[in-house]
């Protein structure tokens, strides 16, 4: 099989459909959400068999219907983020003693560095101490390769095994040479034994010794599979021991700043002893790179297998205690000199940047900003009143503007917080808690407070999605929510639905002022759908026709070719290998790029273009992505780089940036420190004002335009005169693409890949905002080096008409704009409503 550029989420779960499983069950949550996403969309194209893909009221309850799968006989899967795992706990550690039937695979993404998430606690703790196996793959490549194998070896120790992420990997796409799937759903038969799932305590001791008894040969199994690679080469005054991710940043370091040291991979838990000894003999000190907690650091302390003068790691300083890990980091801890920030930062100006903080923030025209509005307008000046959070899109509401929440600890913690609260004195104590937290946790709290006849207000802020994580669909909203209120209890005088709109503000402020002069429990349903749901609806819809008509065609493929007797002959294809890489490209061939803007402006798929791009040609690609709340109008960031040769690390080595691409001008100047000193930026003009002291535009550009190597254009223009306004992304990858070493066609071929579902219509305007843009950067480039000053230049590279002509005309315009006219017509072009002609000679036409 051809090889594609995935996700780590995505080899996970395309690994699970490629290995039979028909059971997927999870509750969203960054950066687990694209695991059971992409389990979804594969699963609908799944001709020959049902796979069942769910989203689940919460991690609990997808853990149970994962059990239930396999207990059936069948391969199933759980995925959920690090936190979800403590909602898991209960049937997590009592599957350990239950074992499985068919293969289970727990998907579990931890976020080191807490990108989105209230703490970065490491799964691989819990593995540890349920005595389940967990694999750590190190790369993309591993994600789908292990967990293919993490399924065959679930049903070879009837064990669930984890397979745990984290957000670099399970965020950052890199090429995956995928293999056939298997051909028949593999399938046991359904457990006959009840006492092996029954777990009275007769029947729980004796699988609790089984489990015992099952850790040695699986410590034996796992070092006999890919789990564990030992270079003894380099420097033996150091030996380094590499958990998961963390292999990767070794690597770099070592090919960054030429240092080699002997190197452990470890991609796999429990860790064989003799692979540690051996290390421990053959070096006199290793350093520990873990991705996350120091697990394994702490296992070799207790065993007394080391000291702390020979182990060196999180725990005696030489790496951070918490936070993800680089490169640099590591190499810093090897004794490499590497650049300080303050250096790098030298590089790029001699002045403070005119960078402010952007937080991310609810969009425009969401209904939760309505509700807060009213928590605001009912409880302000009151300095005894404590609103209670939850976890969602509202959880912005505790920064400014709003400032309304006070606490967010976990899902479902606002009812029973508010709870405590009152009874300690505080009033009102108003919880506020989203339509889908509410059905995954905030039922039983609020089951307390109605058991309790507590003081408390509260407000379901029902958008009808679980819209945090991309728009999941929930378990109840709208008049289901108001009837689940009722069934539990609550007096139906004191429960409220009411649209959450401007039109209802007085309604929905004289609902909450009575409820909070009420004592007793209360709930007000402010209900109006996320703003994205129609887009949304729309997307679903379509992905379900595509995929039908997929199954469909599959089918009658599948028909004829038996006909013909030609499936044999198919499953006995031998995968297609990386492609060979063009000779132009040179042997040391690499480009390294940071892609930057505002949530919602397109840079993802950018930086998803020239990835896929980078793939067909052969090349090793890795691209690393920002998700989930920075996406609410906030900074975006991604990393990619691409090359002839492995690339390890996901992150550009600040200082040494070939490209800076910025679709928002502000954005550009918070990235210029990953610059190497001959890198490029090209950027936006048009800036993104969602914050109160955004700097001044000119004082922006000019710092662009200091940059000796930059392009700056007027994206947004040129996007609109090749007939989508939303295609500015597409017009700055026109613009940089001369720089990236590939050929127009090689990317209008990915063009009409990323842009196929949309429509003939949508892949024709994006290739001409490319080309339009191409055309400009050429043209602002070569006025620059024309003599051309920079505001003029921007002014003909974005206001004339787009042409690959344009290059001819750059002497004359040159002295055109030398004379003392010259500042009239620029001015007369940028006040015309329409492109002027990119011939200067045309310039009667445009003083008209």
């Amino acid at each position: 099989m051809p090889r594609t550029i995935l996700l780590g989420d995505e080899a996970v779960a395309t690994a699970a459909i490629h290995s039979g499983v028909t059971g997927g069950y999870s509750y969203p949550g960054t950066p687990s959400t694209e695991i059971l996403e992409t389990f979804q969309k594969l699963g609908r194209r799944v001709p020959f068999h049902k796979v069942h893909a769910h989203w689940c009221a919460n991690e609990k309850t997808a853990y149970e219907a994962a059990m239930g799968h396999s207990y059936a006989g069948h391969r199933s899967m759980v995925s959920f983020k690090h936190v979800g795992l403590n909602v898991a706990m209960d049937p997590y550690m009592s599957s350990a003693i239950t074992g499985c039937n068919g293969g289970m695979v727990i998907a579990v993404a931890d976020d080191p560095g807490m990108h989105s998430s209230q703490s970065e606690q490491d799964s691989r703790f819990l593995s540890h101490f349920a005595l389940l196996p967990c694999l750590e793959p190190w790369d993309q490549q591993a994600a789908y390769d292990w967990t293919r194998a993490a399924f065959d070896l679930s049903e070879e120790f009837k064990l669930p095994v984890m397979v745990r992420l984290v957000t670099r990997l399970a965020h950052s796409r890199a090429s995956v040479e995928l293999q056939p799937p298997l051909e028949t759903v593999p399938a046991v038969p359904p457990v006959g034994d009840w006492r092996g799932w029954t777990l009275l305590p007769a029947n729980a001791k004796p699988n609790y010794e089984r489990l015992l008894s099952k850790q040695e040969r699986l410590s034996q199994r796992l070092e006999e599979g890919p789990y564990f690679q030992l270079d003894e080469t380099g420097n033996r005054s150091y030996g380094i021991i590499a958990t998961g991710l963390g292999v990767n940043y070794v690597k770099e370091a070592f090919d960054r700043y030429n240092v080699r040291h002997p190197l452990l991979c470890v991609g796999a838990y429990p860790v064989p002893d003799a692979l540690l000894r051996k290390m421990f003999h053959m070096c006199d000190c290793i350093l520990l790179v873990e991705e996350g907690m120091p697990l394994l650091e702490r296992i070799l302390h207790a065993a007394g297998l080391t000291t702390r003068e020979l182990l060196r790691g999180r725990l005696t300083g030489d790496l951070p205690r918490s936070g993800e890990l680089t490169p640099e980091i590591v190499a810093t801890a090897l004794g490499v000199k590497v650049p300080s920030e303050d250096v790098l930062a030298a590089r790029t100006s001699d002045q403070p940047l005119p960078v402010v903080s952007r937080p991310p923030q609810l969009c425009a025209g969401c209904s939760h900003i309505d509700v807060f509005t009213t928590i605001d307008k009912i409880t302000g000046g009151n300095n005894n009143a404590r609103v209670f959070g939850d976890i969602g899109c509202y959880t912005l509401a505790a920064l400014p503007p709003y400032d309304t929440m006070h606490t967010c600890v976990d899902m479902g913690a606002s009812i029973p917080m508010a709870i405590g609260a009152s009874q300690a004195g505080l009033s009102p104590a108003i919880a506020v808690i989203g339509d889908s937290t509410f059905t995954h946790s905030g039922m039983t709290g609020l089951a307390d407070a109605i058991n309790q006849h507590a003081n408390v207000v509260v407000i379901i802020s029902d958008n009808s999605t679980t819209a945090m994580t991309g728009g999941q669909p929930d378990i109840a909203t709208g008049e289901d929510l108001v009837r689940i209120v009722k069934g539990l209890g609550i007096d139906e005088d004191h429960v409220h639905f009411i649209d959450a709109n401007k039109a209802h503000h007085a309604e929905m402020e004289d609902a909450l002022r009575r409820e909070v002069e009420y004592e007793g429990p209360s709930v007000l349903v402010f209900r109006r759908p996320c703003i994205h749901n129609p887009r949304r609806d729309k997307a679903e819809a379509a992905e379900l026709e595509s995929a039908q008509k997929e199954v469909q065609q599959q089918r009658l493929q599948a028909a004829n070719k038996q006909a013909a007797g030609e499936l044999a002959a198919e499953a006995e294809a031998v995968p297609e290998g990386r492609p060979k890489i063009r000779d132009s490209f040179g042997p040391d061939f690499k480009r390294d790029l940071i892609m930057a803007g505002v949530g919602g402006q397109g840079i993802l798929v950018i930086a998803h273009t020239v990835g896929i791009t980078a793939t067909r040609l052969g090349m090793y690609v890795k691209q690393a992505e920002t998700h989930g709340m920075s996406q609410r109008g906030g900074a975006v960031i991604s990393h990619v780089r691409y090359g002839v040769n492995p690339v390890h690390s996901d992150l550009v080595e600040r200082g040494q940036g070939d490209i800076l691409l910025a679709v928002e001008p502000m954005e550009a100047l918070r990235w210029t420190g990953y610059l190497g000193p001959h890198g490029h930026l090209v950027a936006s003009v048009k800036p993104v004002v969602n914050v109160p002291n955004y700097p001044e535009l000119e004082e922006v550009l000019a710092h662009i335009q200091s940059f000796a190597a930059h392009t700056l254009l007027d994206a947004d223009r040129l996007a609109s005169q090749a007939g989508w306004a939303k295609s500015a992304n597409m017009v700055l990858l026109g613009a940089v693409a001369p720089l990236l070493g590939f050929d127009d066609r090689d990317i209008n071929l990915t063009l009409e890949e990323v842009w196929r579902p949309k429509g003939e219509k949508v892949i024709t305007v994006n290739q001409r905002a490319y080309q339009y843009g191409r055309d400009a950067g050429l043209f602002y480039r070569a006025l620059i080096e024309g003599g051309v000053a920079p505001a003029d230049a921007l002014v003909l590279a974005s206001e004339t008409e787009p042409s690959p002509d344009a290059l001819h005309f750059v002497p004359a315009w040159a002295e055109t704009l030398a004379r003392d006219a010259g500042r009239s017509i620029v001015n007369a072009i940028h006040e015309s409503n329409r492109p002027a002609s990119v011939d200067p000679s045309q310039l009667a036409a445009i003083m008209e």
